[in-house]
């Protein structure tokens, strides 16, 4: 179950029916709490944050939200495939923007050991870089999320790459040619 095709494991909330948090639901309550909806506000106000860090570098230095997001996830060689996946994209636009950074030397294409027809992204010296840049612009919103202490801050780190832990997971038992 993933994201990508919408089938995520969710708790439902209901106090006839409680249930401990690694119990998998297949579809959330129609009556979640109000503080659910408070959660989602600021999940959206986080991710609004970040977009804005993310545009404000890449408008600096004419790179595309799309090429900043495919670099950002690229922290080791990868087929386009699964950042398209991973990027909920269509792996169309991942294709383009890998052309947009291969000509801008940020990263390239390595012919995948495991598969000769397949290739692999992979930075450069300059990519890595250039990923740094966005991270460390990355970073220091999380540093200032507003009306948190920093061990909330810390636990909101720690949340979020657990999120990305499983979603990762996800992705790679995804992909083609990998047995579920």
């Amino acid at each position: 179950m993933n994201f990508i095709t919408g089938k995520f494991l969710c708790v439902k909330y209901s106090k006839e029916n409680q249930q401990s948090d690694s119990e998998p639901m297949s579809s959330p309550s129609s009556k979640s709490p109000p503080q659910d909806a408070s959660a989602i506000h600021g999940v959206l106000a986080l991710s609004s944050y970040l977009e804005e860090a993310i545009a404000e570098l890449g408008n600096s230095e004419g790179v595309g939200r799309v090429e900043c997001l495919l670099l950002l996830r690229l922290n080791s060689p990868r087929r386009m495939g699964e950042l398209a996946q991973v990027l909920r994209l269509v792996p169309s636009a991942v294709t383009a923007a890998a052309d947009r950074l291969e000509k801008r030397i940020l990263l390239k294409r390595l012919q995948d050991p495991k598969d000769r027809r397949a290739f692999l992204l992979c930075l450069t010296s300059q990519g890595e870089q250039y990923r740094a840049k966005i991270l460390n612009n990355c970073c220091g919103i999380l540093q200032r999320v507003p009306g948190l202490t920093q061990k909330e801050r810390q636990r909101l780190l720690e949340l979020s790459a657990k999120i990305d832990g499983t979603e990762q997971a996800v992705c790679t038992a995804d992909r083609p040619g990998k047995e579920n």
